[in-house]
C-alpha cells in the first residue's frame, strides 16, 4: 500500500533540499523535547488503552468462565460482543478526539474506566449466570475470624526498649 501513494509536498520540497534526516530513529530520541513525548505516547497512552482492553477483554472472560461459571461459548459471546461495542468506541473517540483533541477523551476513558470497571464486571456477571447471582444475594458470604493482633515490628520495638533501659 505505501508504494502505491505519494509522497506530500512538503516531503518531496524537503528531499529536494536534502534536509531529510540521516538517521531518523536516533534523531527522534535525540531531537531537544522528543524524549518526553515519547515516554509519553508510550506509558501515558498506550500503555494505559492496553491494560483497559486486556483487563476487558481476558480479565473478562477468565472471569466469566471461572467464578461466574459461564459455559464457555457462552462467555466467548459475550466477550465478543463487548469487543465489537468496543470498535465502535474506538471510532466515536476517535472523532470527538479530532473535534476536542487528544488528551481530553484520554482522561475522560482512564476516568470511566476507573468509576465503571467493578459495576461493568457485576453487569457482566448478572447477565452471564443470574442464577448465581441471585443465589450470591439470598446467601452472602462472609468471611469472619478472629482479630488480627499480630505486629510484625513487635520484636524490634522489645529490643529498642531494652537497650533503652541498659543505657
Amino acid at each position: 500500500m505505501r508504494l502505491k501513494l505519494s509522497e506530500s509536498p512538503v516531503f518531496q520540497a524537503m528531499k529536494a533540499e536534502g534536509e531529510l534526516a540521516k538517521n531518523p530513529l536516533k534523531e527522534s530520541f535525540t531531537y531537544p523535547g522528543n524524549l518526553r513525548r515519547i515516554f509519553i505516547a508510550l506509558f501515558g497512552i498506550a500503555a494505559g488503552l492496553t491494560v483497559i482492553w486486556y483487563t476487558a477483554m481476558f480479565s473478562g472472560l477468565s472471569f466469566l468462565k471461572g467464578p461466574m461459571k459461564v459455559e464457555d461459548t457462552a462467555a466467548e459471546i459475550i466477550v465478543g460482543i463487548a469487543a465489537a461495542l468496543g470498535m465502535g468506541f474506538f471510532i466515536w473517540a476517535g472523532r470527538l478526539s479530532d473535534r476536542v483533541g487528544r488528551k481530553k477523551p484520554i482522561v475522560w476513558g482512564y476516568a470511566a474506566t476507573l468509576v465503571l470497571l467493578f459495576p461493568l464486571f457485576w453487569l457482566m456477571g448478572s447477565v452471564g449466570n443470574p442464577a448465581l447471582t441471585a443465589a450470591a444475594e439470598k446467601a452472602p458470604v462472609v468471611v469472619t475470624g478472629s482479630p488480627c493482633s499480630f505486629d510484625p515490628f513487635a520484636q524490634n520495638r522489645r529490643r529498642r526498649a531494652a537497650r533503652r533501659s541498659a543505657n
